[in-house]
């Protein structure tokens, strides 16, 4: 196809989908609402239009794939409506039950929103052919999920500012069973919500997204959330947690959030998250034996806490002060972000952006002691292997080891951009090479690296294990730099030859000038001569 075909269906394509987004004025629209038209598909908006009901034959001559007629005074869902539907728009009316047929009227609906409603609990009769389901701002007490039972295909589920004090788990079902096995995101925001069933993760086990945001929690038990192997985002944010076990989540685990709570500490045992948020709670002092439960989380968030900015605090000082570029990388308050001291009182509201190490109050002794630990920092153990990176460049980073370990162990070395784990990128290597280059960077980027000893045996089923946190380290590769001494000595020595070969060339092309020029000059006067002699 040539260049001026291709150009033609371009055009074409796009008149007609314009033509397709554009086709509003749908013939057999009902009174009171405006159609859509996408795709062949008749999209209906009937809402803010005081409707109490859907008359009979309201949609007799229209095949409608979506219709919203949130904004009413809709208390029944009468045969009027279509019964085709794909999604359904029911928020914001007076609706507290559906018809027993309900799931029999809507068997293709898969988009069904009634927030905004009077229900008081989940209902019993929906279709199984439910995608998504949005029970939000009704007036829920009790989730019992034994009643939602069919919703097989059900994959997005908001239960958000309802009065839910209890979720009721499913009843005889075995370790291995989970009901929901589609259910992607769920979320139980501002309920009442005091404790977290132990056995959840059996209804929604392979939950990706999960929320009890500004519940009543107080508590987080250690075998509630870490059987949630699929999850990796969890907000608990805006509870009143003063306590979470140790180990209390599992290690897929990529965002979580426990800010404006009321923890005293740390939480123990956290897994390497790209996003760690403990902003606004009651931590005064986080001890650096507990350095290891917070490197190498890749953002996180300690900004309103009333810190006691003192000596033990300076290791958490520096730590943030390696961080504290990507103030200008993330989108939150910087209330969030910086951290501001407490006490004592000539440091009090003071943000950490502003105070030098100094500030601290750690004599000499300790800061030499901090700098030795610094310079040692990119050299770790694990088990009886010794690590160091050798060179870090900008495009590459060089890594030494020293071993014994048996021929049986190889090494698996991961890295991936500083809160990008989906470019995590494996190398596989034998111990007995002693070192190993990771090339083909970014400058001024910073990159986790992640190496652990996997028997050779256990390749397949350990090496897509998350890494243990203690086998981690950030590295930053360097800024691509020249020299600009080393340039201009470089641009002597390379263009001084050419200058003297130049001037050679000049110089014989004078010469031969002159050279040429005196020969004319010689045998004109010769021939001169001559003539005159002759004469």
């Amino acid at each position: 196809m040539n260049p001026k075909s291709i150009y033609k269906l371009h055009v074409w394509t796009f008149l007609w989908i314009i033509n397709i987004l554009c086709a509003a004025n749908y013939e057999a629209c009902p009174q009171k609402c405006n159609c859509l038209v996408i795709a062949g598909a008749v999209n209906v908006d009937c809402s803010f239009q005081n409707l109490s009901d859907i008359e009979e034959n309201l949609f007799q001559n229209v095949h409608v794939y979506s219709l919203n007629v949130s904004y009413n005074e809709i208390t029944d869902i009468t045969t009027g409506f279509p019964s085709n539907l794909k999604n359904l728009d029911l928020s914001h009316n007076k609706i507290n039950s559906l018809p027993y047929n309900f799931s029999f009227q809507f068997s293709k609906l898969e988009i069904l929103n009634l927030s905004h409603n009077l229900l008081s609990s989940l209902p019993s009769n929906l279709p199984s052919s439910l995608k998504s389901l949005r029970l939000s701002f009704n007036r829920i007490k009790t989730v019992d999920f034994n009643s939602i039972l069919n919703l097989i295909n059900l994959q997005s589920l908001l239960l958000d500012s309802n009065y839910i004090e209890k979720i009721e788990t499913i009843s005889n079902t075995d370790d291995q069973t989970v009901i929901f096995t589609k259910l992607d995101i769920v979320t139980f925001r501002g309920n009442q919500i005091k404790n977290v069933p132990l056995h959840l993760h059996k209804v929604f086990g392979n939950v990706k997204k999960l929320s009890f945001s500004n519940n009543s929690m107080a508590v987080v038990s250690g075998d509630v959330f870490i059987n949630f192997h699929s999850l990796t985002l969890l907000d608990l944010s805006w509870n009143k947690i003063d306590n979470v076990f140790p180990n209390s989540f599992n290690d897929n685990l990529k965002i979580l959030s426990l800010s404006n709570n009321v923890m005293t500490s740390l939480p123990i045992g956290l897994p390497m998250l790209e996003w760690l948020d403990i902003s606004n709670n009651k931590i005064r002092k986080i001890l650096e034996l507990q350095s290891s439960d917070l490197y190498p989380q890749e953002i996180f968030m300690i900004g309103g806490n009333p810190f006691h900015c003192d000596c033990e605090l300076l290791w958490l000082k520096e730590f943030y002060d390696s961080r504290k570029y990507l103030k200008n990388v993330v989108n939150v308050d910087s209330a969030q972000f910086v951290p501001m001291c407490a006490s004592p009182p000539e440091l009090q509201k003071q943000p950490w952006d502003v105070l030098d190490d100094l500030s601290f109050g750690c004599v000499e002794s300790e800061v030499i002691k901090t700098e030795n630990i610094k310079e040692d920092k990119y050299m770790w153990k694990i088990n009886d292997l010794y690590v160091r990176i050798k060179k870090i460049g900008d495009t590459f980073i060089n890594i030494e080891w020293k071993s014994a370990l048996g021929l049986s162990d190889v090494l698996l070395i991961s890295y991936h951009p500083f809160g990008k784990r989906n470019l995590k990128k494996k190398s596989i290597v034998h111990p007995h090479l002693g070192k190993y280059v990771i090339k083909n960077l970014t400058e001024k980027t910073p990159y986790i690296i992640c190496i652990s000893l996997i028997p050779e045996e256990n390749i397949l089923s350990q090496v897509n294990m998350p890494a243990s946190t203690d086998d981690c380290h950030e590295i930053v590769t360097l800024e691509t730099f020249i020299d600009t001494n080393l340039l201009q000595g470089g641009l002597i020595y390379t263009f001084l030859p050419m200058l003297i070969v130049s001037f050679l060339i000049f110089y014989f092309k004078i010469w031969n000038y002159v050279h040429i020029s005196l020969c004319y000059v010689i045998r004109s006067n010769y021939n001169t001569t001559t003539d005159k002699k002759n004469e």
